[in-house]
């Protein structure tokens, strides 16, 4: 490490952020839907100023000027020249008293943690976030009854709920985040981003901290540090298994000693028929593409048909977004789907509940999903806040975005560029076998080789997953190929399958999914790893969840 002799040690965490975050920012792509990201997270660089020291004519100097003149115009232009200034700021070694250890820590780590600090950087997106809540329970079962968990994200109310949580607090800047590091006077601060925090080191020179987490969900690093007993645990990434970050998430849980399992929320069985009002919330809206409004009114429109279930009215309410601009694209879209004359749908563009024609709080779009029957939406934070509550998910998911998928049993995965009328024959089969919005003609929940995947998969998961116990390598063997056998079988029916049932193989390669066999060691811990981790990849498809959603057996009888 690099610095000048008038910043210091104690000034090196402020300027780490700000090289960190400035870097993490200019390389996000952001929609124009999303500009008010862009400008919250310059305004959060800036409060880091005040605690950059520097002498007349330094670096840093020049750092400061140009981060207080920081602007979304100019961010392009600047960050690149602050950036260049900053280089010489690295990240420390390790002291070189620190043993380091890739063994997982001892539940003395949390002995004597009264005070704990969770941080949520400004990587992060919502979405992410809410793939760490369990966190807050893993640490809440590792810390005495009488301590307490803090939480602060850059996301307003998003942690209000969520079990484990004593208090959360909102932070508008990064100069927060150092004043509750350095003053707050907490036992255990943990960071969480997207990218790596890189604050390891740096820490050590901090005198308030002496215990510290760090976890970087992209690269699936998880770092602890005991200060006190001069230790760092680290866990390593068994790559390629894992990749899912839900399924790291559950890796990291137990390596941090929690042994609590975690309650699974299936989607509430839908009735099939009667007087009822179903709820679909609809948000059209990511990060970094901007909708289009003929596209989610086509569909929101067409993937329910004409001739609704008897005595089933649908009420369609549309994400109105954080700023007034989406606002004015929810109320179009609402007000196109009243005015297109379909009887038993209606529309209305979501608001802060209770103050009607408002912008639309994040809390407020957790509480409106908590309340929908069905959740459809782009690929961003309500196809992770749908699962939260059991909800069926209808995801538009871009390429590349696949270890971000739900392992939950109602999130189902449509692929985002595919042409309209395919994806509106998917919706339906899904709409109308799973939420018996409409009769599917030609249904398959009860095809022979549906249901012989149905029991395989039961069967193949219980073998694998016994309290305690060594599967049995002849059972499990019989049990691994009936499982890859009915999956061929469901293959090879598939082309006698109405259109839209296409939905249910558009989310993976299924051939090779789950391996042919299992390995021919079945006992090492390495074989149990590869081996729970492909089912579970296999579990976590369109096609799984279909065949195991509750209710679905016996339906087209």
């Amino acid at each position: 490490m690099i610095a000048s002799s008038s910043s210091g040690s104690t000034s090196l965490l402020p300027i780490l952020l700000l090289k960190n975050y400035l870097h993490f920012l200019s390389r996000r792509p952001i929609s124009g839907s999303n500009l008010h990201f862009k400008a919250g997270r310059i305004a959060s660089l800036q409060t880091l100023a005040p605690l950059l020291a520097f002498n007349p004519g330094d670096d840093l100097e020049q750092c400061v000027a140009m981060l207080r003149t920081l602007t979304t115009t100019n961010l392009a232009r600047f960050a690149p020249q602050i950036l260049r200034l900053l280089q010489r700021y690295k990240e420390p070694s390790l002291p070189r008293h620190i043993v380091s250890s890739m063994a997982q820590p001892p539940a003395c780590f949390f002995a004597g943690v009264k005070r704990a600090l969770l941080i949520l950087g400004q990587g992060i997106g919502i979405g992410d976030e809410i793939i760490t809540f369990p966190l807050a329970t893993t640490l809440r079962s590792r810390m005495s009854a009488d301590a307490t968990l803090t939480v602060l994200s850059s996301y307003r109310d998003l942690w209000r709920d969520v079990q484990g949580v004593d208090s959360q607090g909102l932070y508008d800047g990064l100069g927060e985040v150092v004043e509750a590091v350095r003053q707050g006077g907490y036992d255990l601060v943990v960071m969480v981003d997207f990218e790596r925090p890189g604050l390891l080191s740096t820490l050590c020179a901090e005198p308030a901290v002496t215990r510290y987490i760090e976890l970087a969900m992209g690269l699936r690093e998880l770092s602890v540090l005991d200060k006190p007993e001069g230790r760092v645990w680290k866990l390593e990434h068994p790559d390629p298994y894992d990749a899912n970050f839900y399924h790291h998430m559950e890796r990291m849980r137990l390596w941090l000693g929690d042994q609590q399992q975690p309650a699974k929320l299936f989607p509430r069985t839908f009735a099939s028929q009667g007087a009822r009002e179903v709820v679909v919330y609809a948000s059209p809206f990511t990060s970094k593409e901007d909708p289009s409004q003929q596209f989610w009114l086509e569909l929101l429109l067409s993937m329910l048909q004409k001739e609704l279930s008897a005595g089933l009215t649908v009420s369609v309410h549309v994400d109105s977004g954080a700023n007034y601009a989406t606002r004015a694209f929810a109320l179009e879209l609402a007000r196109s789907i009243d005015n297109s004359g379909r009887p038993g749908i209606s529309a209305q563009a979501a608001s802060t509940i209770g103050l009607a024609g408002s912008l639309l709080s994040l809390a407020d779009a957790m509480q409106r999903i908590a309340n929908a029957d069905i959740v459809v939406t782009s690929d961003s934070f309500p196809a992770h806040a749908g699962q939260l509550y059991g909800k069926l998910t209808l995801v538009l998911a871009r390429d590349g975005v696949e270890n971000w998928r739900a392992p939950a049993p109602g999130n189902f995965y449509l692929r985002a560029g595919a042409p309209i009328a395919e994806l509106v024959a998917q919706a339906r089969v899904l709409l109308g076998d799973l939420a018996h919005l409409h009769p599917v003609e030609g249904g398959i929940a009860d095809s022979p080789a549906l249901s012989a995947l149905r029991s395989s998969a039961r069967s193949l998961h219980r073998t694998l997953h016994q309290n305690g116990a060594q599967p049995d390598d002849e059972v499990l063997r019989l049990q691994w190929t009936a499982a890859h056998q009915a999956t061929l079988a469901v293959l090879a029916e598939s082309a006698t399958w109405p259109s839209g049932y296409s939905i249910l193989l558009a989310d993976n390669e299924y051939h090779d999914l789950l391996p042919p066999h299992p390995p021919a060691d079945t006992a090492s811990s390495a074989s149990l790893l590869h081996m729970r981790c492909r089912v579970a990849e296999w579990c976590n498809s369109n096609l799984l969840k279909y065949a195991l959603w509750p209710g679905l057996e016996g339906a087209s009888a």
